[in-house]
């Protein structure tokens, strides 16, 4: 399959929270399969961050296929690819970013037709082992697309969840939340969202984008959207 660059280039998007144990002893580096599904564990010396990628092993259509990777810092990263060709168009990221306040590590076994990850805060993630697609998320209600398709946003949506996060969106060929000129979208429970510029919830440094701490992107959000309530 196509090397996913998007994938790396994450791992620096997102500062580490802090953790009683290092993420780095919490993830030693691990390949497996199961199925048509596999796993990957890797932990970035220099991003210093864990990330676990669920992806399909082969596809109906050579090198048309969705993947997911999940951080120990709260991102859930929905990489798409579109074609077999190089270039701008040919691939695609959709980007949700979690306020944690736990890692211990993540864990997964199968249970019946599926593939169960747990991750950070616990938070548990279901994947259809013949599809390696996501198929729920604890907490909240997911959708996802059968098709991988540029006009779907990444072919996967949140309908519900139970506490804030931020919703980066959709772009080609990079990063949304790199986008300095873009803006991402922070929900609530209630289905009440704040839309913001991407300088005010991230820090760029070295082309990097940081997620900025939660305390500053309450005020941001009280400021420009006041009826927003956030119940955290």
């Amino acid at each position: 399959m196509k090397k996913i660059h998007l994938s790396i280039l994450i791992i620096l998007l997102v500062p580490l929270l802090s953790l009683t144990l290092k993420a780095e002893d919490l993830c030693p580096e691990h390949v497996q399969s199961f199925g048509n599904t596999q796993i990957q564990q890797l932990y970035s010396t220099k991003g210093k961050r864990c990330f676990f990628r669920v992806q399909p092993r082969t596809t109906d259509i050579p090198m048309v296929y969705r993947n997911y990777l999940l951080t120990d810092d709260g991102l859930l990263m929905v990489f798409n690819s579109f074609s077999g060709q190089f270039n701008d168009t040919s691939d695609g990221a959709r980007e949700f970013y979690f306020f944690t306040n736990s890692f211990n590590g993540f864990q997964w076994f199968v249970e019946g037709e599926s593939l169960i990850v747990k991750g950070f805060d616990q938070r548990t993630f279901k994947f259809l082992l013949k599809t390696a697609q996501l198929q729920e998320m604890s907490g909240g209600k997911v959708k996802v697309a059968d098709k991988v398709s540029p006009d779907n946003a990444g072919g996967l949506e949140i309908l519900t969840y139970e506490n804030i996060y931020l919703d980066a969106g959709f772009r080609l060929g990079a990063s949304p939340s790199a986008d300095q000129k873009s803006t991402s979208v922070v929900k609530n429970p209630q289905g009440q969202s704040c839309k913001i510029p991407n300088g005010k919830a991230y820090e760029y440094k070295s082309g990097s984008a940081y997620l900025k701490p939660k305390a500053d992107l309450k005020s941001t959000v009280n400021v420009l959207c006041p009826q927003f309530s956030w119940n955290e």
